[in-house]
């Protein structure tokens, strides 16, 4: 999950809290389509905006 977020853009628990659902969302669909790795675990717009709703909830427990 972490390799994925810093490929998408996405360096840190901080940037994925300031995420827009709809570029996350993009992006992730472009991520698995480019490198060829089936289908994406946010496929529809719904569970982008759910992954990043629960981001914004999450407490990191390592400094970034």
């Amino acid at each position: 999950m972490v390799r994925q977020t810093w490929a998408l853009g996405y360096p840190g628990l901080q940037a994925l809290k300031q995420a827009d659902p709809e570029e996350y969302h993009v992006k992730c669909r472009r991520y698995y389509s480019e490198a060829f790795k089936g289908k994406p675990f946010d496929q529809t717009l719904d569970t982008a905006q759910g992954h990043i709703s629960r981001m914004k909830q999450a407490v990191a427990i390592v400094e970034e």
